[in-house]
């Protein structure tokens, strides 16, 4: 066999040899010798472009001036541009391809696109989607989902996770923030059945086991908008367009929280029904119906109207409430503390007779 020696290194036939292994063995350097184009570190089995102590197989420097290291060009508009292979496997593991104006990641077989960036507005697609519509987009043929995983830390509590709209630009005078929009998807002709839904895991007993998750807000697209509140799994039948609290929990409220500045008397609130068109001829506002609850058989429903009772003289501590005015079955009360039952106007009674039990409770007077 036919051996060359020159400089240190060996040519044994077509194979270039340096004389002893090290980590700049072979180098191919610039015509003043002042700056190496290429090393080989034989001692780690390494190559280093413009790079004399490569660290891993193949490790390249980019140039100070320019900001990209290397670049991969395919001549084949179908062919990925670098594949990655895992040893001992008979065919790429991934592909990485740049075609078409798109980044694209590929699986092993060649057909499913895992992820693909437009280079125009950096869209992004995730599994499947060859040509994404929106910031990042998923494959609409199955449910998906986007999640954190479960802690991991012994005994600990899960970590939160924030969805944040764009600030306005520091120092802006007046700005608004962004909206947060959640939308559902479109739907066509008649459908009704998508919706926003929230959902949450209550709590149970104490323990290790794992809580339920349960829908507790649904916002539903049905013809003039449902929104429901509570255990929507329960009671499914049981609703009605608007807002809809749910009927399984003891006691459920629409309410105004404190005012929390020192000092300072509660604000109002106030429920009012649709008005007519504006400039509509002789068209009445909407009536404003407030219901007790549906009852069955001999069991009755009510409409309660309470106010606080002033304290007898000025002070901090906060005042009770009490019951003004109540309707419990076909009975109408005005009292303060007196039960409901002893102010009786019977059904079908006058306007003569209505008027003369108020004016024995007080609250009227005829001149």
């Amino acid at each position: 066999m036919p051996t060359n020696k020159h400089n240190g290194m060996s040519l044994i036939d077509k194979d270039i040899r340096p004389f002893a292994n090290s980590t700049t063995a072979i180098q191919l350097q610039n015509a003043t010798g002042g700056a190496v184009i290429l090393n080989v570190d034989s001692s780690n089995l390494r190559i280093g472009i413009r790079n004399t102590a490569p660290a891993y197989t193949l490790d390249i420097t980019g140039e100070t001036t320019q900001t990209t290291a290397a670049n991969i060009a395919s001549d084949n508009a179908n062919g990925s541009n670098l594949q990655l292979t895992h040893t001992g496997q008979s065919k790429p593991n991934i592909y990485i391809r740049n075609r078409a104006e798109k980044l694209q990641i590929l699986d092993s077989d060649y057909g499913v696109t895992l992820l693909t960036i437009n280079n125009s507005d950096g869209k992004i697609g995730g599994y499947g989607v060859t040509a994404p519509s929106n910031d990042y987009s998923l494959l609409g043929t199955a449910a998906k989902s986007i999640g954190m995983e479960r802690n991991t830390d012994a005994d600990t509590a899960g970590q939160n996770l924030t969805i944040s709209s764009s600030s306005a630009t520091v120092g802006a005078t007046n700005r608004a923030g962004g909206d947060l929009i959640l939308q559902a998807g479109l739907g066509t002709g008649n459908a009704s059945s998508h919706a926003i839904k929230m959902a949450i895991s209550p709590a149970t007993t104490a323990g290790t086991g794992d809580q339920t998750i349960q829908t507790r807000f649904y916002l539903a697209s049905t013809a003039n908008t449902r929104l429901v509140i509570g255990n929507v799994a329960a009671n499914a039948a049981d609703r009605l367009d608007g807002l809809n609290l749910m009927g399984n929990y003891a006691l459920q409220n629409i309410y105004m929280a404190r005012h929390t500045t020192s000092n300072t008397a509660g604000f109002g609130l106030t429920i009012q029904s649709g008005g007519s068109t504006s400039g509509a001829t002789d068209k009445a506002g909407g009536t404003l119906t407030l219901k007790g609850g549906l009852s069955t058989g001999t069991g009755a429903s009510g409409i309660t109207f309470q106010t606080c009772t002033p304290a007898g003289s000025t002070g901090t501590a906060d005042n009770t409430f009490a019951t003004r005015f109540q309707i419990l079955d076909a009975k109408i009360g005005f009292f303060g503390v007196t039960a409901v039952a002893r102010q009786v106007v019977p059904t079908g009674s006058t306007t003569d007779q209505v008027i003369t039990a108020l004016q024995n409770l007080g609250l009227f007077s005829q001149t």
